[in-house]
């Protein structure tokens, strides 16, 4: 790609990355010569480390809980466990690199091949928990939607989901490894070229924009379609079932049977309405914790693939650097909120976890 087509400040969204060295403190810190972090950068690395800390605990203790509990093991647990591995990638991979790069004024420290596993973990590991969410918003509408069919293929749908999650991780690695098979600028940018002391994003402006739309627009649509016509059919379970026990034909006396396979289908519809509720939490806090550094970067990038600077593109590539840094530390902070949600939301979770606590679990 020419350089006129190639950005000059970084962008850091894990899947609009561009071809550029990742280099914070040259922005933050406005000094020449050997800089040594400043009160911005370490305000930044602070933050960053107590999001690492609360993130590596959490989603550990959600790994773990996970594998000892087998009641856990149904299919909607599998897209927590998912979410919880890629939070656990991003907290040890991705976000303590970038902190001993902030520290070091950008500069990267260690091996080539090292700088290529944070380069493609950078890429991949928030597609795979956007996606994650996406297909957990089509479980449970499946969930709410056609309730007998869900129960009836509850075994099913558990390998299924099992399968489609380990499909979305061989996707998401195989396209950020796509730089990695030759789709790249062109000369010697490629990971860190020979006497450079920067670990170098050598990707294709264009490759930015489509894994935008693939891994973030297009995802949060769906699942957003999929929670609306949920939560519409949820309404209108409710409003039928109070129609019905409102009704004489209800009313009267029924046999014993028929009054507890009732009772179980409330009890079920429940249960499938408080996990609804729980996974539409979890995907909506993703969304919006990584909306708006993803947003404004994807507009950056369209910005620079057009070389333009009109219809507001000056405007959109004349932002501060610090904001930039700012909202990519609040999709961070998604890492560390989604274990709090897991205990807050899922009781036999937090059971779980109490059992292990006290010490009454083998």
């Amino acid at each position: 790609m020419d350089s006129s087509n190639m950005s000059t400040t970084p962008t850091l969204a894990p899947f609009t990355t561009r071809n550029i060295t990742f280099s914070p403190n040259n922005t933050l810190n406005n000094t020449t010569g050997p800089a040594s972090p400043n009160f911005v950068v370490l305000t930044y690395v602070g933050i960053l480390v107590c999001i690492i800390t609360l993130a590596l605990l959490g989603n550990l203790i959600v790994i773990i809980v996970f594998l000892i509990d087998r009641k856990l093991r149904v299919s909607s647990s599998y897209y927590i466990f998912s979410l919880a591995v890629a939070d656990v990638i991003t907290a040890a991979l991705v976000m303590t690199f970038e902190v001993d790069q902030y520290l070091h004024d950008g500069k990267w420290r260690y091996s080539k091949a090292l700088c290529k596993a944070w380069t493609t973990a950078y890429l991949f590991t928030v597609p795979v928990s956007i996606l994650t969410t996406c297909l957990s918003s089509i479980d449970r509408w499946y969930a709410i939607s056609r309730p007998l069919q869900y129960r009836t293929n509850r075994n099913g749908l558990k390998h299924k989901a099992l399968v489609a999650i380990i499909l979305i991780w061989i996707y998401s690695i195989l396209f950020a490894l796509v730089p990695e098979f030759g789709w790249n600028p062109p000369g010697d940018s490629h990971g860190i070229p020979e006497n450079s002391q920067y670990c170098f994003f050598d990707i294709y402006l264009e490759y930015s924009i489509i894994s935008s739309v693939l891994h973030f627009i297009l995802p949060s649509l769906v699942t957003a379609f999929f929670y609306y016509y949920m939560f519409k059919a949820m309404k209108s379970h409710t409003m039928h079932r109070r129609k019905m026990s409102s009704g004489s034909d209800y009313s009267h006396a029924r046999c014993p049977s028929q009054k507890n396979q009732r009772k179980e289908q409330r009890i079920n519809f429940r249960y499938n309405v408080s996990l609804a509720k729980s996974y539409a939490l979890i995907g909506s806090l993703l969304i919006l914790t990584w909306c708006p550094h993803s947003i404004l970067s994807i507009m950056q990038n369209t910005c620079v693939f057009n070389n333009s600077r009109s219809y507001g593109c000056g405007y959109i590539l004349d932002i501060n650097e610090q904001l930039l840094q700012s909202l990519l530390l609040l999709g961070y902070f998604n890492s560390a909120l989604n274990p709090i949600v897991y205990v807050l939301r899922f009781r036999q979770f937090r059971l779980t976890l109490m059992e292990c606590i006290s010490c009454k679990k083998h």
